[in-house]
């Protein structure tokens, strides 16, 4: 009997694990049904605007660079034109200015030497009326200082000559004369000249010394020409 009561409950308990089993069993197989569900759900279709998006990632069509390609080159040409009319009116506008320049370049010079020019005129006028020539001198002299000052003022200067050493960037030779001075040195000046900074505006006229002509070396002269004479006819 208890053996058959033993079997009896091991059949049980085996009924039992296989129920238990089977409803595992059932559950992880709803769990795989509800996966599935949620991945068909996952796998919906794509919208428009993906749709969209896709047909706009493909490669564009060779009219559509050639028409790129034409944009850019109207732009970069557009650019150049510009950058040409750009320098061109910079040209024109400096060639302008330079004008402008070389019309009132003198404008400060001339307006310095009214003053003189008035002077001058008031001179005149004096010496009409006047014969003190005493002081027509003196009225001569003040108008050169008033000449000169406007010179300086415009980086005028004059060249020095006499009694220097001639220099032919700066002086002209007009004459050589004899003088007790060394050769080449400047005796007189028959003309002044000037310079504009380092600029020779007008080389000065001179004549320079040829040197002493004593009668001492005239006598060395004719003793070494006698001389030379003396040796040449004992050769022969």
């Amino acid at each position: 009997m208890l053996e058959k009561q033993q079997t009896g409950m091991e059949n049980q308990s085996d009924v039992a694990e296989e129920n238990e089993t089977d409803i595992v069993e059932g559950d992880e197989e709803t769990i795989v049904n509800e996966e599935e569900v949620e991945s068909e759900e996952d796998e919906t279709p794509p919208s428009e605007e993906e749709v969209e998006s896709e047909e706009d990632e493909t490669p564009p069509s060779a009219e559509d660079e050639i028409d790129q390609l034409k944009s850019e080159y109207e732009a970069k040409l557009d650019r150049m034109l510009r950058t040409v009319a750009e320098y061109e009116n910079a040209k024109k506008r400096a060639i302008r200015d330079k004008e402008e320049f070389q019309k009132y370049a003198v404008e400060s010079v001339i307006k310095d030497l009214l003053p003189v020019i008035d002077s001058m005129n008031r001179a005149i006028e004096s010496a009409k009326e006047s014969t003190d020539f005493n002081s027509l001198h003196e009225g001569i002299k003040l108008i050169q200082k008033q000449i000169h000052n406007v010179l300086e003022r415009s980086n005028v200067s004059t060249i020095d000559a006499v009694g220097g050493n001639f220099d032919p960037n700066l002086h002209e030779a007009i004459a050589q004369v004899e003088s007790d001075l060394p050769t080449n040195a400047i005796v007189a000046e028959f003309q002044v000249g000037y310079k504009l900074r380092d600029r020779v505006l007008r080389a000065s006229m001179v004549s320079i010394s040829q040197g002493s002509s004593s009668p001492e070396t005239d006598e060395e002269d004719t003793k070494e020409e006698v001389s030379e004479e003396k040796e040449d006819t004992t050769d022969e």
